[in-house]
């Protein structure tokens, strides 16, 4: 993916204090010390107690892990939001995310928001601030879950803001949700669904501090335990399994759909397994030190789209040791070890991973609710 597009929207209650943001987004920061000593100024101007300090961190942040100058192409009002566009390279939905959270620690009080896609595949993010916490989702339209996409993400991120104001793809499209393999939620499912941001599962925040290579490092290493072998014809299951109660056949029976999407770089025939509000944790190490990373659906899907390409040339064995049911749950231990291509260094990696699922029938369908993921070992190879 060569560039990403994103439009950032705010708006503050107060006129005085929004008409201030607006003037910061607009004068930006370049490289020049000039320039940035004066985007810190206005910051300080704004908040007075800790504005000096988050445009300082702000900045730091962009230039050593974005590696983009605080600026955007076009910035104007949309019904009273500020609107403020810009054309980023690779990582322009963690440039976003950045000045979403600078616009909030700056005014807690703001309303605060972003949506980004990319100029190649069909795919989009959808950014908001929300009960202190930055929340994420990715879609990718026109693949058979229009509706769905349109009753969850495009609902939820709209809420609140000017009908003038209609981003996103299907928006965009004069496609109906016709034969889709996915219809809309209910409005019981779309609340359930909103609890997905109140536990925690679609939060952005644990994660948004850690740098990109290491964690797409991280998440490939939990997701070369899932894939074994090279790339495959695709057979895989057009939906997740029905079923009533767990057995260690059925078990089975989903591990190796899932390994036959990933020979088949099915993102979305691996996610049918994956429960909207799955939990977890990644632990590795870096640079020495063990660090452990949440699990969630958005992170996950990321991860996938990020690692599971065909030259990414996945080669693994995954041996599943054991299987436990109980209390209408089924625990999965499984060891793997895989070689692979380092999306972000491009150099041939050797993994060793120890994971732990766990599976449910939720509304009748198998799930993993929870994956626990430890790398033993990664090194080049």
């Amino acid at each position: 993916m060569s560039e990403i597009y994103v439009n950032v929207y705010f708006r503050h209650q107060d006129p005085s204090t929004h008409a201030s943001l607006v003037r910061l987004i607009e004068t930006g920061a370049g490289q020049d010390d000039a320039s940035r000593q004066g985007f810190v100024d206005l910051a300080a101007e704004i908040n007075a107690d800790k504005g000096e300090g988050i445009a300082k961190a702000f900045l730091r942040d962009l230039d050593d892990r974005i590696h983009e100058h605080f600026g955007f192409d076009d910035v104007d009002d949309v019904a009273g939001f500020c609107r403020a566009s810009a054309t980023c390279g690779g990582g322009g939905d963690r440039y976003a995310a950045r000045c979403v959270k600078l616009l909030y620690h700056l005014c807690p009080g703001i309303q605060a928001q972003a949506w980004g896609m990319g100029d190649d595949d069909p795919w989009e993010f959808w950014l908001k601030h929300e009960d202190g916490h930055l929340v994420r989702h990715d879609a990718e339209p026109f693949d058979g879950y229009d509706a769905r996409i349109r009753s969850t993400i495009y609902r939820w991120w709209h809420d609140g803001l000017p009908d003038v104001i209609r981003e996103g793809m299907l928006n965009d499209s004069d496609e109906e949700d016709e034969d889709q393999e996915v219809g809309p939620v209910t409005e019981e499912q779309y609340q359930q669904w909103l609890k997905g941001h109140e536990d925690g599962s679609d939060i952005a925040d644990d994660v948004e501090d850690v740098v990109m290579d290491e964690l797409v490092g991280a998440f490939t290493n939990a997701l070369a335990s899932m894939f074994t072998g090279k790339s495959a014809k695709k057979t895989v299951s057009a939906d997740a399994f029905d079923a009533t109660k767990l057995d260690e056949d059925l078990v089975r029976k989903v591990f190796a759909d899932i390994d036959a999407c990933g020979k088949a770089f099915d993102i979305d025939g691996i996610m049918k397994h994956i429960s909207q509000s799955v939990k977890g944790n990644v632990t590795t190490t870096i640079e020495g030190n063990e660090t452990t990373m949440p699990m969630t659906h958005s992170l996950y899907r990321m991860s996938l789209k990020l690692v599971l390409k065909e030259d990414a040339e996945y080669d693994g064995k995954q041996e599943i040791e054991n299987i436990r049911i109980t209390d209408g749950a089924a625990i999965v231990g499984t060891k793997s070890a895989a070689s692979y291509l380092d999306p972000m260094t491009n150099e041939r990696m050797e993994s060793e991973t120890e994971d732990e699922y766990t599976l449910e029938v939720i509304d009748g369908k198998v799930q993993i609710t929870r994956i626990e993921s430890k790398e033993l070992a990664s090194n080049p190879a």
